[in-house]
């Protein structure tokens, strides 16, 4: 199989130039991953704004006119919860715009469960997207008979089949959002479906959508550059979920398959900011991948006056959400490198004033819950919804002194590796032999980390409180109070 990637002359600034549409011999593949909600264009940080669902669409029914053969692929996670769209809708608009503009195929994503498998369902089930999952058994879930293995489209002749990868929810989605799902190890489902995709239904051309990542993020996971490595029969990947932006040239984009034969990878950020362009030759198979911006010269072909006005009976009560301001913030705190000093001596408030429990002393939080910067001065609804947008409940756990010592040593090695645990008090990570083995602590922190999840020990049985609000909710409460006590909210 012959693959080779375009590093120059974008075929997009070919396609623009030209009236005459590319030969019939040719499938176009249009691909976006990660795109959480982002349903408007993305405020600019230093470069242009870019992304917006109305781009997306001009930039599909744009390819259309001009390819015969056009497949639309999602890579998954569609929605996030920190984006007041699926907050206040559930899903509603983003499952329903896959139809909208036109996708053939979809897979899920670790987001796509935040609300519980009844919700997915509810909204994901009815949609007219092929939606392929190879690796995971919704047996006796709402979500049973929805998902197909594999899909198999003809153009010119040639067969190509479609099948979709999804990661292991273990430590990644809690465990109750996915409950009576069963996952099968992605390496033997692979090996098993690439064979039979070739040897029994003889294709001519594998594709795998995939939600693993093209790294894997943990030593007992496998990403997109390790199943390409080892496979034999699968051609490109369309990757999702760990946001990378695979720009074409880069040589990531071309990793040897187990008989030296390229398998052509592209994954493109996150939030629709790019969106891959797969342009397969159906006489020799080769491939040819791009990307493209969706910026502002897409504006001028996005006048769709239906979808917008369909999208306004949402767009209003995000607007009133995103805007409604909550509280004060004395300095501008940055996710990636501030340490959340607040927001752990937040959980001890709130523990005791509002839980009124006593004796917590110490609160910790995951870094990965964190998923916005905080600007100084006033903080909305809004800002908040998108610094903590997942499912998560706070928890009071007591443990016992050796219990305790096993959690911070985790934390300690999480923190080596590939995570970074905000605790309170410091002290306490540097030396595990200060801690009494023979005495009782009462910890605050959020249920996602209680069970196990982040790769953190498990000390549910331990849990003495669980709260029925989620954490993102109480700390808008915690600076709506702050805030009618005329304090600011110090970042550091």
């Amino acid at each position: 199989m012959r693959t080779t990637a375009i590093y120059i002359i974008s075929i997009i600034v070919t396609i623009i130039s030209s009236t005459t549409p590319v030969t019939a011999e040719h499938l176009v593949v249009l691909a976006t991953n990660d795109t959480h909600s982002q349903i408007e264009p993305m405020e600019p940080i230093g470069y242009e704004k870019r992304g917006g669902i109305f781009r997306r669409r001009a930039f599909f029914d744009f390819m259309r006119a001009n390819h015969k053969n056009v497949l639309v692929v999602d890579a998954g996670d569609v929605v996030n919860y920190n984006n007041n769209y699926y907050k206040l809708f559930n899903g509603e608009v983003e499952y329903a715009l896959l139809d909208s503009l036109g996708y053939d195929i979809s897979i899920l994503g670790s987001t796509d469960f935040e609300k519980g498998i009844d919700n997915l369902a509810k909204y994901y089930k009815n949609t007219k997207v092929n939606k392929l999952s190879a690796n995971y058994d919704f047996t006796g879930t709402a979500m049973e008979g929805v998902m197909k293995p594999y899909l198999i489209k003809e153009y010119e002749g040639k067969r190509i089949g479609i099948f979709g990868i999804n990661i292991n929810p273990k430590g990644i989605i809690s465990d109750d959002n996915y409950e009576g799902m069963v996952y099968h190890n992605v390496i033997e489902v692979v090996e098993k479906t690439e064979k039979y995709l070739k040897e029994i239904e003889k294709v001519d051309f594998i594709i795998m959508v995939s939600h693993i990542g093209y790294y894997p993020k943990t030593v007992h996971e496998v990403g997109d550059s390790i199943i390409a490595a080892q496979s034999h029969y699968i051609d490109m990947i369309i990757g999702g979920y760990t946001h990378t932006l695979l720009k074409p040239g880069d040589s990531r984009t071309q990793v040897r398959n187990a008989d030296g034969n390229i398998v052509t990878i592209g994954q493109n950020g996150k939030n629709g900011e790019y969106i891959g362009v797969y342009d397969i030759d159906l006489d020799d198979l080769s491939v040819k991948y791009d990307q493209v911006a969706m910026n502002a010269k897409w504006d001028e072909k996005a006048q769709y006056p239906a979808m917008n006005s369909w999208l306004n009976k949402y767009r209003v009560n995000v607007k009133y959400h995103d805007l409604m301001p909550v509280g004060y913030f004395s300095e501008y705190f940055i996710s990636s490198k501030d340490y959340a000093d607040w927001l752990i001596n937040a959980q001890l408030d709130i523990a005791k004033n509002v839980f009124g429990i006593e004796d917590v002393t110490i609160s910790f939080f995951g870094v990965g819950g964190i998923r916005q910067d905080l600007p100084k001065g006033f903080i909305t609804y809004g800002h908040l919804s998108k610094v903590f947008p997942f499912s998560n409940y706070y928890v009071i756990a007591e443990v016992n002194g050796k219990t305790l010592k096993g959690i911070i040593e985790k934390i300690n090695e999480l923190n080596s590796y590939f995570n970074v645990i905000y605790i309170n008090p410091l002290p306490i990570t540097q030396d595990v032999n200060n801690i009494d083995e023979n005495s009782y602590y009462r910890i605050i922190t959020v249920d996602y980390l209680a069970n196990g999840g982040d790769h953190m020990i498990s000390f549910h049985d331990n849990i003495i409180f669980t709260d029925n609000l989620r954490n993102g909710e109480r700390l808008i409460d915690y600076f709506i109070s702050k805030t009618i006590a005329n304090e600011i909210v110090n970042a550091h």
